[in-house]
């Protein structure tokens, strides 16, 4: 009878650990999803905006999304990670 409670216990103590395991992965992946969510949206805002200012140049347009894109691309994103962080 001993042994069998003590096999029960040391399986919900398995299943509380994995259970653990799992929130703290999905913690993990929160940042990473923020990320890409602000990443994208920006992206498009960032579009946007150039195209209002710029109209017709395509070439320049193309070129200020590709570099400056990414860059404040992921300023943005450290933003959020770090404001997610602290709340």
């Amino acid at each position: 009878m001993k042994i069998m409670e003590e096999e029960g216990l040391k399986k919900e103590r398995q299943y509380a650990e994995c259970e653990q395991k799992e929130r703290a992965d999905r913690k993990l992946q929160e940042p990473e999803k923020l990320k890409t969510e602000v990443v994208e949206h920006t992206n498009s805002d960032f579009r946007s905006i150039l195209r209002e200012l710029f109209g017709n140049s395509d070439e320049l347009v193309t070129f200020l999304f590709n570099v400056v894109g990414p860059i404040l691309a992921n300023v943005l994103a450290k933003i959020a990670q770090k404001c997610c962080t602290i709340s």
